[in-house]
C-alpha cells in the first residue's frame, strides 16, 4: 500500500510541476526565469528553493543548474547553505525511496548495471571510502547515486552524513566560481 501511495504522490507531484512549467526552468539558459519565479515567494524563497532541490533529486533532474542558482539567488554563503541543505534532504529522500518504496523499480533499472555492481562491491569492500570517492569525484551522476546507494547495505545515517559532507566541496566550487563570473 505504501508503494502505491508513493507512486500516486509521485505522479501527482510530477503532474503539478509539469502543468506549472517547472521543468522548463531546469537548464542553464533559463536560470534567470527560475530565479525570478523563486524570488517571487519573498521570505519563503529559501524554503521553495530547498523543496525544489529535493524534487530535482527525486526526479533524476540535473542538479548542477539548481546548485548554481542558489548562489545567484542568495549570494555565495547563503547559497552554499541552501544548496547543501536541499541536496542533503534530496539525497536522503531518494535513498529512502530506493530502499523502502521503489526498490523493485530501481533494482530493475540499475541493479544489473556495471555502475551498480561496482558501487555495491565497493561499499562491501571499502565501506565509506567508496562513498567518498563517488561523491568527491563525480564520475556517476549524483542523483543516480542517491538511488543506487539505497540498494546497497550501507547504513542510512552514515550514507546521509558522509554524502552531505563529501558534496560540500563541489557545491562550494560551483557557487563561488559562478558567483565570481556573474559578478565580474
Amino acid at each position: 500500500m505504501k508503494k502505491i501511495l508513493f507512486i500516486i504522490l509521485f505522479i501527482v507531484i510530477f503532474g503539478i510541476l509539469k502543468s506549472q512549467g517547472i521543468f522548463s526552468y531546469i537548464s542553464l539558459d533559463s536560470l534567470q526565469n527560475l530565479r525570478e519565479w523563486i524570488l517571487n515567494f519573498g521570505i519563503m524563497a529559501p524554503i521553495i528553493y530547498i523543496l525544489f532541490y529535493i524534487i530535482v533529486c527525486l526526479f533524476f533532474l540535473p542538479a548542477i543548474p539548481v546548485t548554481i542558482l542558489s548562489g545567484i539567488l542568495f549570494g555565495p554563503w547563503l547559497g552554499i547553505f541552501y544548496a547543501v541543505t536541499g541536496s542533503s534532504l534530496g539525497m536522503a529522500a531518494s535513498f529512502l525511496s530506493a530502499r523502502y518504496v521503489v526498490r523493485g523499480f530501481i533494482e530493475k533499472k540499475f541493479g544489473k548495471t556495471t555502475t551498480f555492481k561496482k558501487i555495491d562491491q565497493g561499499v562491501k569492500n571499502h565501506d565509506w571510502r567508496i562513498l567518498m570517492t563517488t561523491r568527491l569525484i563525480p564520475i556517476f551522476p549524483s542523483n543516480v547515486q542517491n538511488y543506487v546507494y539505497g540498494l546497497t547495505e550501507i547504513n542510512f545515517f552514515k550514507y546521509w552524513i558522509l554524502s552531505t559532507l563529501f558534496t560540500i566541496p563541489g557545491k562550494f566550487i560551483l557557487i563561488i566560481f559562478t558567483g565570481t563570473i556573474i559578478n565580474n
